[in-house]
């Protein structure tokens, strides 16, 4: 890895870095640090600090949508953000590598295949 190659991915970090609140960059500094924790029953425990979970509270996703629009009569593109509350995903997926659709490359068996 070259200098500028270092320089490109320090700034990417600092970038994500940037993003978290500050509470979250404390506690993030903080790891392998000595930590003493009290529970609720007064119980201390005295260790190293190995990691933490954040709790999401929303998602956000950029997506290319088709849609009609009334007005204009015809048919548009639409890139926005979509917002989620994480109280209303059930599931998610994380995609790792998409292909272009290519219709001529389903075998012929499949593609005469019927459900029922």
């Amino acid at each position: 890895m070259g200098l500028s190659d270092l320089q490109t991915e320090c700034e990417a970090w600092r970038l994500v870095f940037g993003l978290f609140p500050r509470g979250i960059k404390e506690w993030v500094a903080r790891i392998n640090d000595i930590v003493r924790f009290t529970r609720r029953n007064y119980q201390g425990s005295v260790g190293v600090l190995l990691g933490f979970d954040l709790e999401p509270t929303e998602f956000r996703i950029g997506l290319t949508e088709s849609a009609f629009d009334t007005l204009a009569g015809k048919r548009i593109i639409e890139d926005k953000i979509l917002v989620i509350p994480a109280a209303a995903v059930m599931y998610h997926e994380f995609i790792n590598d998409t292909q272009d659709f290519d219709p001529s490359t389903i075998e012929p068996e499949i593609g005469a295949m019927e459900l029922g």
